[in-house]
């Protein structure tokens, strides 16, 4: 669909769900959750020492519930790795590369992410 500028926007999914590019950010990984479905519901592993690329011991978790329509404010992490998971809803993760030593410094990304929940 045309943007404000008459120009068409870049494909951003894939057939499926699936993001169209890699991360445009240095360092940054998106790992797709896959779910088990159930005779009961679903379940979702999100969290597997034994993942690709996961050398960490996790040293806090925290849940986060927004309200509809529920921005969080800017901030920064000047050292520190996130593992961010929808569990519900959709979120719209903006990132930023302020790092004056990256190779992305200054790029910027969207990640979207969320629960795909099947319908019965």
């Amino acid at each position: 669909m045309p943007n404000s500028t008459g120009k068409q926007d870049t494909q951003s999914v894939l057939q499926g769900g699936r993001r169209a590019a890699p991360p445009k950010i240095d360092g940054v990984r998106i790992l797709e959750l896959g779910n088990v479905l159930t005779r009961s519901g679903s379940m979702t592993e999100l969290f597997r020492k034994d993942w690709d690329g996961i050398n960490i011991a996790p040293q806090q978790i925290n849940w986060v519930e927004l309200s509809p329509n529920g921005v969080t404010d800017w901030h920064r992490h000047a050292g520190q790795t996130d593992h961010l998971i929808g569990v519900g809803g959709v979120i719209k993760l903006a990132l930023w590369d302020d790092r004056a030593a990256s190779p992305t410094h200054q790029e910027t990304d969207i990640i979207r992410m969320g629960l795909y929940v099947p319908l019965w």
